[in-house]
């Protein structure tokens, strides 16, 4: 197959989940011999550019700003995918919620594939923030107006046709997926050292665990937390990271401050770290508990969103309420102090892993959804065009 991703944090610019995915699947497909583009728009670049990485074909188009720059950056990217499509070089295109990057688009004569990784109008109703109408009613067109969708929770697709009033279910849930060790990791972990990973944000629950943080420091001496993510501003504050160091108070000397590093780096801390902690308010199906545990790093994670879909709690994970800063504190506590009871369940994390969400497995499927897409749509829409 010829196939095109709609992506506009292709690594190595910074990324959250949908570029890490997206690098992931493409280079795998790519291995398995489809032709892969990678198309999206990036903030500072002057000029197209386009480069093959692996295999997968990436094009960087410049995102355009001042009036109408948004919708004529959406129709460059649809431009340049129509052109490939009329040469017979895509057979099917995949755009993700976020954003709604495909909306107004004109009809392509491939399939255009829809992947709920959760789109701002669902994190939002997550957070319980009012939902920006015109955000809104752009991100509901182009999940509407999509051939098919791939949702990558269960949860994330209920919640986004309750919010977009739409009936039919997605075509398959196909969770993401990462890379596992085949052996269960199994070196010395030290003692005390906790993990975090993920952009700083309020969404990610770093507060309440900077809050729980200082409760913990105060019992365990030489404990350490490590942060890992790309710095944000909000609330007209230039960076989440110094509120961070501020709220941590007399616990700051004990919290380390990594910013966006590569994946092989959080391997091995995650390979030593005595807990990896992940207090999210509203996720769709996130990577990082994922990697965690693929390192059998004993994992604590939210109770909310598709937490449940990923930790049966006390067995391969502890879940906690991202609110409660004392549960929070008492899941460290608990893996630090019993490292017996922490060991077992990093190992049943790992064979989840390894059992449920092997990317390798999971690309199988989604190469299998999409040629069930080419199968049931490509003649209808060539039908509706002609």
């Amino acid at each position: 197959m010829n196939i095109c991703f709609v992506c506009n944090e292709y690594p190595p610019a910074l990324h959250g989940g949908i570029g890490a995915f997206t690098k992931t699947m493409g280079l795998m497909l790519a291995d398995r011999g489809h032709r892969i583009h990678v198309i999206g728009a990036y903030a500072g670049l002057d000029t197209e550019c386009t480069d093959v990485q692996d295999g997968v074909c990436v094009t960087r188009l410049p995102r355009l700003s001042g009036s109408g720059g948004t919708f004529r950056t959406r129709m460059t990217i649809f431009q340049h995918i129509a052109r490939w499509c009329r040469r017979g070089e895509v057979d099917i295109v995949e755009v993700p919620d976020f954003e709604g990057w495909s909306a107004g688009w004109p009809q392509l004569t491939v399939p255009v594939v829809m992947r709920l990784h959760g789109s701002a109008t669902y994190f939002l109703d997550e957070m319980q923030q009012s939902p920006q109408p015109l955000l809104q009613w752009i991100e509901r067109s182009a999940f509407l107006h999509a051939d098919a969708h791939l949702a990558c929770s269960l949860y994330v697709d209920h919640r986004t046709r309750q919010i977009f009033r739409y009936n039919r279910p997605a075509q398959a849930i196909v969770y993401n997926g990462v890379e596992v060790p085949e052996t269960l990791p199994s070196g010395p972990r030290e003692p005390s050292l906790v993990v975090f990973s993920g952009t700083l944000t309020r969404k990610k629950g770093v507060f309440s665990l900077v809050d729980a943080w200082r409760r913990v420091s105060r019992q365990i001496r030489g404990a350490e937390l490590h942060l890992f993510g790309k710095d944000t501003s909000a609330l007209n504050v230039p960076s989440v990271r110094k509120q961070l160091e501020t709220a941590a108070g007399e616990a700051s000397d004990s919290i380390v401050f990594h910013g966006h590093v590569p994946l092989a780096t959080l391997q091995q801390f995650y390979r030593k770290a005595t807990a990896a902690v992940f207090p999210s308010y509203a996720e769709a199906f996130a990577i990082a508990p994922l990697e965690a545990m693929a390192q059998a790093c004993p994992t604590i994670y939210s109770d909310r969103s598709s937490g449940p879909e990923l930790i049966d709690h006390g067995v391969n994970g502890l879940l906690i309420n991202p609110e409660d800063p004392d549960v929070i504190a008492s899941a460290i506590l608990r893996l630090i102090t019993q490292p017996a009871d922490a060991a077992a369940i990093g190992a049943e994390g790992w064979r989840t892993i390894r059992r449920r969400f092997d990317i390798h497995e999971l690309c199988l499927k989604n190469e299998t959804e999409f040629r069930r897409v080419l199968e049931h749509t490509t003649s209808q829409k060539l039908r509706k065009i002609g």
